[in-house]
């Protein structure tokens, strides 16, 4: 449970910067609480913010979020294989995002999977409202990008899903995802291929092993995608090469929570030194 524990602590870092945006773009304490419980998306909470922030459309604001947050489809789906029937499926659908999906998936079998999924989304939305709401109240004096939270995010994403990149079908899967959200973050158009036939055989079983894989996929292409773009524009060095220190920490088997502070401390450290 250390992994989570770190990715809570994380979580709630960043809930302070979300609600010191959600501060300076206008919305009262009770507004960014009930968005950060309602949408529990995350950077989808940050763009509606942000674009708010910098007097964009609510409309083009909220049609952010949900394009951001569509991936829970894909989340969704894998975490599907593993969900009780019944209302515990449904009442788990709100807990859905990257980092409970990563989590999950270190479970050794499908009711530790699911149970590590349910623990950890509720106390990961603790930790999300949390931090919104203590982020509005010290919004004058937080600035947590000076300490490099940024950077922490897409080094967790990265371990969760490492053993599964250490695999060479899913690591080339992988790196394909992020050429292909790196073009749509880029505003270029992302070529289409055509999709595979899985021929016959246990349909089930394969299912299950595609949408295991798309799910790696994607919360690398979040991370990456994270790493290295603010919007559409591309982020600041000090960024990049945090999350690079940390992900060739995790690769040499340096333990998580060391691997984030690295990434962490590199980040804070360039931007001390006047580096973007």
């Amino acid at each position: 449970m250390k992994d989570g524990a770190v990715t809570c602590l994380t979580l709630l870092a960043v809930g302070v910067s979300y609600g010191s945006l959600s501060h300076q773009a206008g919305l009262h304490l009770w507004q960014t609480a009930f968005l950060a419980a309602l949408a529990y998306g995350g950077a989808a909470e940050i763009l509606f913010v942000g674009t708010l922030g910098a007097s964009g459309s609510p409309v083009a604001a909220v049609l952010g979020g949900v394009l951001v947050n569509s991936r829970n489809l894909a989340y969704g789906m894998n975490v599907g294989t593993i969900a009780p029937r019944g209302w515990r499926a449904v009442a788990g659908a709100h807990r859905v995002n990257d980092e409970t999906t990563a989590f999950s998936r270190t479970g050794a079998s499908s009711e530790q999977r699911w149970r590590r999924f349910s623990v950890f989304g509720v106390v990961m939305l603790a930790s999300w409202i949390s931090g919104a709401v203590a982020g509005q109240m010290v919004a004058d004096l937080t600035d947590t990008d000076a300490f490099g939270v940024d950077a922490a995010f897409p080094v967790i994403l990265i371990a969760m899903v490492l053993p599964d990149l250490r695999r060479q079908p899913t690591l080339l899967a992988a790196l394909a995802g992020v050429s292909w959200g790196h073009r749509l973050a880029a505003g270029r158009p992302a070529s289409s291929g055509r999709s595979s036939d899985t021929g016959s055989g246990d349909s089930s079983a394969t299912a299950r092993l595609w949408l295991d894989r798309a799910a790696v996929v994607i919360l690398v292409t979040v991370a990456a995608t994270q790493a290295t773009y603010d919007g559409q524009d591309l982020t600041g060095l000090s960024r990049i090469l945090g999350v690079a220190v940390g992900i060739v920490a995790l690769w040499r088997r340096v333990p998580m929570l060391l691997a984030v502070l690295l990434a962490m401390a590199t980040t804070a450290g360039l931007r001390l030194l006047g580096a973007a």
